[in-house]
């Protein structure tokens, strides 16, 4: 079996990479060009440059696999024109990607989406549920695409599975997604004050190993909740750290009044609306975080994939040890 991985230098995408190799895989690392490779040369993959605006050059190259490991998308929060530079380019990426994966006569597609990609309205959240939410742009992108690629495949009679991580978190990366960046400010001792926000987390690597199940166990057309069912507040994770890491001297910030954040995200929006910038905090990032309390429903990947997460807080420590080798 030759798979070929999308976006396989970003974070879960050379996790994808290293799992697949350890499982003796042949593996195709595809990538923008002139992105930054430094996580997949010394791996025994070959890259390979895609044009993901064109159909033809993706169908040409994906017809040296068997199978598509879908991780590539625009990840912003934010931006100035958010339906042309989020959520139009998302869908687009989507459509060309599996009109190219039916081209090239791949034998199924396994399409990483988001749990961003419910309605986190309905609790517990479920494969069932769409986000519908517009001023939420980086998420309804995440739910339109996938919608527009389990679409598309069953009208090109494509075999096409997807999978919904959590908050992403673990080793191997060579840039911060936000998420990353609170556990990068944390271990640092930058962290300015703590919010009143909750997650649910996933370890790079089991979103990795799930991705492998889904190949030989999911079934064509359905959706996969891939998350550790325990929430954790930003505080719970600096006390982590700083139980984990004495030798740190890690003081623990105040604890952040939701007006100051709602005024300092306002703020943030308009600054960046002059400098072209995404805020580090916008006002429906506190709307969605703050005091949340996220419940998810993992029995159909258990069920149907045979796939657990690990234990969380240790991809958290992996998460620190990373950042800061002197931990290791």
């Amino acid at each position: 079996m030759k798979i070929l991985v999308t976006g396989a230098n970003g974070h879960l995408g050379n996790n994808i990479v290293r799992y697949l190799l350890n499982e003796n895989i042949q593996v195709f690392s595809g990538v923008r060009a002139g992105a930054d490779v430094s996580m997949l040369t010394t791996l025994s993959t070959e890259i390979v440059t895609l044009d993901y605006k064109s159909v033809k050059q993706l169908s040409e190259i994906f017809s040296q696999g068997d199978v598509v490991i879908h991780t590539a998308a625009v990840f912003k929060r934010w931006a100035r024109n958010a339906q042309k530079e989020i959520i139009d380019q998302n869908v687009n990426l989507s459509e060309n990607i599996v009109n190219a994966a039916a081209d090239a006569g791949i034998k199924k597609l396994i399409y990483i989406s988001s749990l961003a990609a419910l309605d986190d309205t309905q609790q517990p959240m479920d494969e069932t549920s769409w986000n519908q939410l517009k001023q939420r742009p980086y998420s309804y992108s995440k739910s339109l695409s996938e919608q527009k690629a389990i679409q598309i495949a069953k009208e090109r009679g494509l075999t096409i599975s997807t999978l919904l991580p959590s908050a992403i978190i673990g080793e191997n990366f060579n840039g911060l997604t936000p998420t990353l960046k609170i556990f990068a400010d944390i271990v640092n001792n930058k962290l300015p004050m703590i919010p009143h926000f909750n997650f649910l987390f996933i370890n790079v690597k089991d979103v990795a190993r799930a991705a492998f199940l889904a190949i030989e166990y999911a079934r064509d057309g359905e959706r996969y909740i891939i998350s550790d069912t325990c929430k954790y507040s930003i505080e719970q994770v600096f006390e982590l750290a700083q139980r984990s890491f004495p030798q740190l001297k890690l003081k623990k910030p105040s604890i952040a009044p939701k007006p100051m954040l709602y005024f300092m995200a306002c703020l943030g929006e308009n600054i960046s609306k002059i400098t072209g910038k995404e805020p580090l905090l916008t006002v429906e990032d506190l709307n969605e975080l703050w005091n949340a309390s996220p419940q998810v429903n993992v029995s159909k990947a258990k069920r149907e994939l045979g796939f657990e997460a690990s234990a969380v807080e240790a991809g958290m420590l992996e998460t620190f040890k990373f950042l800061n080798p002197a931990l290791r």
